[in-house]
């Protein structure tokens, strides 16, 4: 279990470029949070694939290990739109309302939702600053 300050560390401040959280969850798939986005890449450049989560408009739920270990993390919109960004490289121009990302194992995903609420408080105290 990670602590609250190794949590804090590992959001890091809301205004740096690099996104808080980003990590490859499976050979091809990567997961990247920051206050706006939880976005999936799939392939190098995202070229096979690219989907944007707003980040306070999903919710998320993780599956249970199947018999090789690996986990299906699923986005779904919250108010039953069609909230997600589809598309790939950098142009989503497709919708959709439900999403999944294939977890490569259980400790490629380890801290996400403890890193997601950090990085949710992180982003509504920046923007509680703003003038």
């Amino acid at each position: 279990m990670l602590s609250l300050m190794t949590i804090l560390a590992l959001a890091g401040p809301t205004a740096d470029p690099e996104p808080p959280y980003s990590r490859w969850v499976n050979d091809y798939h990567h997961l990247a949070i920051d206050c706006d986005f939880i976005t999936h890449s799939f392939g190098r450049n995202a070229a096979w694939g690219l989907w944007r989560m707003p980040f306070d408009q999903v919710d998320w739920v993780l599956s249970e290990p199947g018999p090789d270990g690996g986990l299906i993390l699923t986005f779904t919109c919250l108010d039953d739109t069609a909230c997600i960004q589809q598309g790939e490289l950098k142009d989503t121009p497709e919708r959709i309302s439900r999403h999944e990302v294939p977890i490569k194992s259980a400790d490629r995903i380890e801290g996400f939702e403890a890193i997601a609420a950090a990085v949710s408080a992180g982003c509504a105290l920046a923007e509680a600053e703003l003038p």
